[in-house]
C-alpha cells in the first residue's frame, strides 16, 4: 500500500501547478494635459473614456427622450469631427432670446463647465461647439 500512496504523492507533483496569467488589456493613459495638446488618437481617446460618460447624464436629466442615445453624432453629428459644428444651431450671444431658456440655461450652467473641466479648457465657450453669428 506505501508504493501506491507515494506514487500518487509523486503524480500530484511536490510545486502546485501555476497556470498562465492573461495581461490585463491595454489601457492608454492620457497625458494630464488640455485636449489642445493631445494628438488625435489621444483625443479620441478622451472623447470615449471621459467625455461621453461625463456628458451623457447630464444631457439625459435635461431630455431624456431627445437623449436617449448620446454618442459622437449628438455633437459631432455626421461631419469630420471638426467643430464649430455647422449642424448645431447658430447662436448669436448677445441675443440669445430665439432660443428656450431652460435650454440657455443649461448650457450654461451645466454642459458648459462639464465640457471646460473635461477638456481642461477654462476658456472654453459656446463657439466652441456652436457657429456663432456673424463670424
Amino acid at each position: 500500500m506505501r508504493p501506491l500512496v507515494l506514487v500518487g504523492l509523486l503524480a500530484c507533483g511536490s510545486k502546485a501547478e501555476r497556470l498562465p496569467v492573461r495581461p490585463a488589456p491595454a489601457i492608454e493613459v492620457l497625458p494630464d494635459v488640455a485636449f489642445a495638446d493631445l494628438d488625435r488618437d489621444q483625443r479620441i481617446e478622451l472623447m470615449k473614456t471621459h467625455v461621453i460618460p461625463t456628458l451623457t447624464p447630464v444631457f439625459q436629466r435635461h431630455d431624456p427622450t431627445k437623449f436617449s442615445v448620446v454618442d459622437c453624432k449628438t455633437c459631432h453629428a455626421e461631419r469630420n469631427w471638426q467643430m464649430p459644428n455647422a449642424e448645431l444651431p447658430q447662436l448669436d450671444v448677445s441675443d440669445l432670446g430665439e432660443f428656450d431658456a431652460r435650454d440657455v440655461e443649461w448650457m450654461k450652467n451645466e454642459i458648459v463647465p462639464a465640457m471646460r473641466k473635461v477638456l481642461r479648457d477654462p476658456e472654453l465657450r459656446c463657439g466652441r461647439c456652436h457657429p456663432l453669428r456673424g463670424s
